[in-house]
């Protein structure tokens, strides 16, 4: 009897954790990224007119430093932000010499080194977060990036 309490326990424990880690992530908006990016003093541009990205409902991009940018990803559908992470990870799988990728619910994210430039995007539902930035700026963007939800 004794035994059958601690397996029942453990079991619980187990799915407890299993089902914390599901939780849905929330996406950031268009309005948010932009708000958060201006009081941390960034430069937001629309670029929407120079990205060739129909799937895309928008796209800024704050600058980090001189032509060094986080950009957020407003897409369509949620199918056109997954395609978006899946055609950018096999592409920089292959170069990169190190990198990461975690996937979970709603949620994508990669993260690697390529030609000594960090690189990191996320996906949360339709929206898509990425960067290309010099290694010394990658503690900057990974908290940017965390303050985002990603």
């Amino acid at each position: 009897m004794k035994k059958k309490s601690i397996f029942l326990l453990l079991g619980l424990i187990v799915i407890s954790i299993l089902l914390t880690g599901c939780e849905k992530k929330t996406p950031a908006t268009i309005e948010s990224f932009t708000e958060l990016m201006e009081k941390k003093g960034y430069k937001i541009v629309d670029i929407r007119s120079l990205e060739d990205y129909e799937e895309a409902n928008a796209i800024v991009s704050a600058e980090i430093e001189s032509n060094t940018y986080l950009e957020f990803f407003d897409m369509k559908t949620e199918e056109d932000a997954e395609r978006f992470y899946i055609l950018n990870e096999n592409n920089y799988e292959k170069n990169a010499r190190s990198h990461t990728s975690q996937t979970m619910g709603n949620y994508q994210k990669f993260t690697g080194i390529i030609n000594n430039k960090y690189i990191v995007f996320a996906r949360i539902d339709n929206t898509i977060i990425f960067s290309e930035v010099k290694p010394k700026l990658k503690n900057t963007i990974n908290k940017l990036v965390k303050e985002l939800g990603y």
